[in-house]
């Protein structure tokens, strides 16, 4: 019984972290549904019972991949914008990516990568109205 309470003990602990909760955040929550701030005082079926509040509040964080795919479609949308609105071939923004990265395709850098090309493309833009 006591390494059955210990799992769900590393569980509640857990769970938390990956939501970027602190402790007083999940002491704060706890205190409202059980009336209590420490797992410890939690008997098993509410311990269980908050285990399960938690694992779905986690499921309910969009996966990296599902984050990074959106967040790589509205960059490249952005990307190909900025070479529409100065009259440049999409091209421009893959040469870019090449001397910034050594990667040939917009579509194979990741998001920080992808904000590189969006600041030259703004530095580019910014030149040619100076001009």
């Amino acid at each position: 019984m006591n390494n059955t309470r210990n799992y769900w003990i590393k569980l509640a602990h857990v769970h938390p972290r990956r939501l970027g909760w602190n402790d007083d955040t999940r002491r704060g929550i706890m205190q409202q549904r059980y009336g209590v701030e420490s797992t410890a005082k939690l008997p098993l079926d509410k311990l269980r019972d908050w285990v399960s509040y938690l694992y779905h509040q986690v499921q309910k964080i969009p996966t990296k991949s599902e984050s990074d795919f959106a967040a790589k479609q509205k960059q490249i949308a952005k990307i190909h914008a900025q070479c529409k609105a100065m009259n440049l071939p999409l091209s421009y923004a893959n040469t870019i990516a090449k001397n910034q990265h050594g990667i040939d395709y917009l579509e194979w850098l990741s998001p920080a990568q992808l904000r590189g090309v969006i600041a030259a493309l703004a530095y580019h833009q910014q030149r040619r109205k100076r001009k």
